[in-house]
């Protein structure tokens, strides 16, 4: 099993002479770590290390941020996740090209970007995540460091970042980032196999914002697709691996008449199977029926189903045996 590591670090509350209080970080990095501990089905799936601030734990100071990422991105695992919710700034005058992105821990003290990006490029893992939800975020960990034109994440690193002003800090049901962040790891960036990789995370968040200014930053250093979280499939393995034998042609249309359907006298029972799977690639716009609204009208009408777009992807990985 694929070993996999994720040090999440909320803090809401900061000594009051190092920066506001928040009330959603600390909820944010709890519920990152529910998600993550396992996959849909219950499977262990993150090793997860929960860095919190609270009135009755001991306090996030930089050096406790410091030494867990260190031992978390040194460790033995394959996939290492990193969480921050909190506040994060700038050191350094708006024009200075010596001014450093910082984390801020929880008496206010910094944590350099340039110094987390250097344990993640040390780091042996394979596959490195860094997601940040601060405020301004989007420059702590993109541009200061990254660059703001051109220059790519970390190798093996996929850096995620809120991009919203000083403004935009947690609120009582937690940050909106982390909030979608959330969404796309309990399903809503699964593919149809129930698949939530970096790629379909990140295009799940953009989604979610309709103004180019308010979008989340991506810099990935990937070279192909990493396993985040697996969910419940839209559609079964066994169901995908029908398509060639239903569609022999990616174009094929499979004619469909009344035993296809339950409701009719003619309905052929060891249809089923076929029945009920060309319903759940439907439902998951892989299979639409050919001039008609429905499946059923289409039965009924005797014409049939073709596959889509994105029904053809799913075909041609069956038909090279992938599935």
């Amino acid at each position: 099993m694929t070993m996999r590591a994720a040090l999440l670090i909320g803090i809401d509350h900061y000594h009051q002479a190092a920066a506001r209080p928040l009330t959603g970080s600390v909820t944010d990095a709890q519920e990152m770590k529910r998600l993550l501990q396992t996959h849909g089905d219950g499977e262990p799936n993150f090793d997860c290390r929960l860095l919190v601030s609270g009135h009755d734990r001991p306090a996030v100071s930089a050096q406790a941020i410091r030494e867990e990422l260190h031992q978390t991105l040194a460790g033995e695992a394959d996939v290492v996740w990193i969480h921050f919710s909190g506040h994060g700034g700038i050191e350094g005058g708006g024009g200075d090209p010596g001014q450093h992105g910082v984390l801020l821990a929880q008496d206010g003290h910094p944590v350099r970007m340039g110094a987390v990006l250097d344990l993640i490029r040390a780091s042996p893992a394979r596959w490195k995540i860094l997601t940040l939800d601060c405020c301004p975020d989007g420059r702590v960990g993109i541009e200061a460091h990254l660059g703001a034109e051109g220059c790519g994440a970390p190798d093996r690193c996929a850096v995620l970042a809120a991009s919203r002003d000083r403004d935009g800090a947690s609120s009582a049901d937690g940050g909106r980032f982390t909030g979608l962040l959330l969404d796309g790891l309990g399903g809503g960036a699964a593919d149809v196999l129930g698949t939530v990789t970096a790629a379909g995370l990140y295009a799940s968040l953009d989604e979610a914002f309709p103004f180019a200014d308010g979008r989340p930053v991506l810099k990935a250093g990937l070279t192909g697709p990493v396993e985040l979280r697996r969910c419940k499939p839209d559609v079964e393995r066994a169901v995908l691996r029908q398509l060639p034998t239903w569609f022999p042609g990616r174009t094929d249309v499979l004619p469909l008449d009344r035993r296809y359907e339950p409701t009719e006298p003619t309905y052929d029972p060891t249809l089923g199977p076929v029945v009920a799977g060309l319903q759940a690639c439907a439902r998951a716009r892989l299979v639409e029926p050919v001039d008609a609204e429905h499946l059923y009208v289409a039965a009924m009408s005797g014409t049939g189903c073709r596959l889509t777009a994105k029904g053809r992807r799913y075909w041609r990985l069956a038909a090279d045996g992938q599935l």
